[in-house]
């Protein structure tokens, strides 16, 4: 009799444990589709972050850098803003908001 209330009880605790994990999950779920909603309608995340620490370069600064400019490739992109000269380990970030920002930005053509 004690072994099965503590079967009980130990499936109360998982029942309670597993709803608290899918709240967490349904939470998140919805903060990223507002995330993304909010991209959609502003252009990108209203929050600045920082991508490169070691010389304190935002990821604003790197998407006003991207739309001005158009850089073709990283390396060009690194030549206009120092990102990934000492530790590298904001290089696949500084890819992936550029990447980003190439998709959204009107492709200019040189005349003349």
């Amino acid at each position: 009799m004690v072994g099965i209330l503590l079967c009980h009880a130990n499936k109360k605790e998982h029942l309670g444990a597993l709803f608290f994990v899918s709240v967490i999950a349904w939470v998140m779920i919805e903060i990223k589709t507002i995330r993304i909603y909010n991209r959609r309608q502003i252009g990108y995340w209203s929050g600045e972050m920082y991508v490169c620490l070691c010389n304190a370069v935002s990821d604003k600064t790197i998407r006003e850098v991207v739309r001005r400019y158009q850089p073709k490739s990283l390396q060009h992109l690194r030549q206009l803003v120092p990102v990934g000269k000492q530790c590298g380990k904001c290089i696949r970030a500084t890819r992936e908001i550029m990447d980003e920002e190439l998709q959204h930005t009107p492709q200019y053509r040189e005349i003349a």
